[in-house]
């Protein structure tokens, strides 16, 4: 399962996040350049961190994940692209992130999987520097069952009760789900303490992206 997730993610991390995502932040590709810090928390195999590593040399990444072997993976990954000196990843639900490190925090797929969402966001808010954000991916659904009747929310709902909720309420979790919409993401960041919550202009028939800070 974990492979296959890496696989079926991997092309946001080799066309879209440094080319695109990023920059629809503003100010942190340059914050990122000039050496700033960036973790992503629910890195898997490592291909996001190891994607901003590379386009961004002088910056200090790292990447979180609750699975051992992920991150295992993601090591090995790191070392055979040349950046293992320049991204670190660890073991961890990023629950723990130091207060006020970093200028970028992301999170790939991983909000409506947490056992506690809102524990894990408040987590990310209090981890930003002052002028740093979160840039959060979600799939790209609707709250409103009516709304996903197509191929995409069929796909989802399945992928969402045989993994994404299953994955949250083995732990006595929140079990959110992967359809929870933006109307929930905005709701979750309100009440996680975000000052700033914006959904970015950016068009994907998957994946909808949001930009949170303090």
């Amino acid at each position: 399962m974990y492979e296959a997730i890496e696989r079926l993610t991997a092309p946001w991390y080799k066309h879209h996040l440094v080319q695109t995502w990023i920059p629809a932040l503003p100010g942190i590709a340059e914050k990122l350049e000039a050496g700033g810090t960036a973790v992503d928390v629910g890195c898997g195999s490592g291909r996001a961190p190891i994607a901003i590593a590379k386009a961004f040399p002088d910056a200090r990444v790292t990447g979180v994940d609750v699975h051992a072997g992920s991150i295992e993976r993601a090591r090995a990954r790191a070392e055979a692209e040349g950046v293992a000196d320049r991204v670190t990843f660890e073991v961890g639900d990023g629950a723990d992130l130091d207060h006020g490190a970093y200028d970028l925090i992301t999170t790939f797929d991983v909000v409506h999987d947490s056992v506690d969402p809102i524990g894990l966001m408040t987590a990310i808010r209090k981890g930003l520097r002052d002028d740093g954000a979160y840039l959060m991916l979600e799939m790209n659904a609707s709250g409103d069952v009516d709304e996903n009747d197509n191929p995409l929310g069929r796909m989802l709902y399945n992928v969402s009760t045989l993994y994404c909720m299953t994955t949250s309420l083995a732990h006595g979790g929140a079990g959110i789900g992967a359809c929870m919409g933006q109307h929930k993401a905005e709701e979750l960041a309100t009440e996680s303490g975000y000052s700033h919550f914006r959904k970015l202009p950016i068009e994907d028939p998957f994946s909808v992206l949001y930009e949170l800070k303090t």
